[in-house]
């Protein structure tokens, strides 16, 4: 079946591939705090001398975070400097070395700095992944490439739900860097954007990899896009510019921003970052794993079919449930 699929599809669906493990690294380090935290409570299972505090879980899980903020700066410059490629590969060696400093911590201000450098990394790897999907993809496949990241991330998380209980600290690491050298190793074997070429004023090299991709039906017409995108994108100061003075990205703006504060205001890290504590402090007759597990195969679910619903009914429609559940739910507590 796999033979039946056109070449170019074929060559983009094996990078978005490779770009998925990279999702399952990310969903297992955000939703890594859910088994680990009751760990670092458990004075039998923490790697530390001592039990942490509430509070110092909380700095925990949230660190994560403050160093997205970090990454983002350095995304935004990086993958314009060295490459989309580079990008991807760095952010995945820094996963590894944040994990390591997590993994092996002699004190909890260790921890606290391994997850800060988690964040950015995880960052970094988001934007820049986003940035090069668009790039590389054909317009025809780009949707379903990009909403397949939903899906791996989901179930990064499901997997550190699922093992996390069942061994410890430090072996919960030994899974994720299983995953990263995956990752680590397929992510060298990634083609350059084009549009980075071009933006270095290299046209040969970017039509090379246009060949590549199997976007050379009309070459001349993709370059020229490109040219006119890499123009834009030289200066930080143009994009924020035009942010505000354009009427659609206005529009655009004004219906985002209420979007992630709803999100962020429905809970869902809280609750990804504390399932196990909070089912065990809420004392529920499904034991306090068992239903972490739950949450990250409903969260795995909505994953996978919300892109079938997405396509038949829209967006909006979409929204208006998520959001009317999340307020059912809220309101049930």
């Amino acid at each position: 079946m796999f033979c039946n699929i056109q070449p170019y599809v074929q060559r983009q669906l094996l990078i978005t591939a490779c770009l998925n493990i990279g999702y399952i690294l990310i969903g297992y380090e955000i939703y890594w705090t859910g088994p680990i935290i009751p760990k670092l409570l458990n004075i039998e299972e923490t790697p530390l001398t001592r039990v942490i505090s509430a509070t110092e879980a909380s700095w925990v899980a949230s660190l994560l975070l403050i160093g997205a903020d970090v990454g983002a700066i350095i995304a935004g410059y990086a993958a314009n400097l060295i490459g989309r490629r580079p990008c991807l590969i760095l952010s995945g060696v820094l996963m590894i070395i944040s994990h390591l400093i997590v993994n092996f911590p002699t004190s909890l201000g260790i921890i606290y700095a391994g997850r800060i450098c988690i964040g950015a990394s995880i960052t970094m790897f988001l934007l820049v992944t986003l940035v090069y999907l668009g790039e590389i993809s054909s317009p025809n496949i780009r949707g379903m490439l990009m909403t397949s990241a939903s899906i791996f991330h989901s179930f990064g998380g499901f997997v550190v739900y699922c093992v996390g209980p069942y061994i410890s600290y430090t072996q919960v690491g030994y899974v994720f860097f299983g995953i990263s050298a995956v990752y680590i190793t397929t992510s060298c074997f990634l083609p350059e954007s084009p549009v980075y070429h071009v933006i270095k004023g290299n046209e040969e090299a970017a039509k090379e990899s246009l060949r590549k991709l199997g976007r050379d039906k009309d070459i001349d017409t993709e370059l020229k896009k490109m040219m006119e995108q890499a123009v834009k994108t030289k200066t930080n100061s143009y994009l924020l510019r035009e942010l505000f003075t354009d009427k659609g990205n206005r529009r655009a703006l004004c219906v985002t921003i209420p979007l992630y504060i709803f999100q962020q205001s429905s809970g869902n890290m809280a609750v990804i970052f504390f399932a196990t504590t909070i089912f065990n402090s809420a004392g529920s007759s499904i034991q306090p794993h068992i239903a972490t597990m739950i949450v990250g195969a409903t969260s795995l679910f909505s994953a996978i079919f919300s892109p079938m619903f997405i396509d038949k009914h829209g967006r909006r429609i979409l929204l208006i449930i998520s959001t009317a559940g999340c307020f059912a739910s809220m309101v049930s507590q």
